[in-house]
């Protein structure tokens, strides 16, 4: 009869006072109540997948940052050369996270012992 309460709190539901914790729970237990277990639902927005899959994306995030750090740190030999009418091949060792311009100024600190013109322009 009138007596089954499914936790909606209308009319004839019960006081207020009995939709607390309890209530919570029957309007839980019966939030699938209805529902065709056999209709195609893939389609429709879904809480927990939505945040699961931002949890997974935030972690192969981290993951691509603390590779990408591993790959900076790794040695990197550059072989150039500089030409001042004769070529002189050196070699530098530098971080792959270098830039251009760290390059550049180990290469002149390098040269310039040697190159007086380097130096003088260094």
């Amino acid at each position: 009869g009138d007596d089954f309460d499914f936790g909606f709190g209308g009319a004839g539901a019960g006081s207020s006072a009995s939709v607390g914790a309890a209530g919570a729970s029957d309007a839980r237990k019966f939030s699938n109540y209805g529902k065709n277990p056999d209709a195609e639902t893939r389609f429709l927005p879904d809480r927990d997948k939505e945040l699961a899959e931002e949890k997974r994306r935030e972690e192969l995030r981290e993951e691509f940052l603390r590779e990408e750090q591993r790959a900076k740190e790794q040695p990197l030999k550059i072989v150039y050369s500089y030409w001042d009418g004769s070529g002189h091949r050196r070699e530098l060792s530098i971080k792959q996270g270098d830039t251009v311009g760290d390059f550049l100024k180990r290469a002149l600190e390098q040269l310039a012992p040697e190159f007086r013109e380097v130096h003088e322009h260094g």
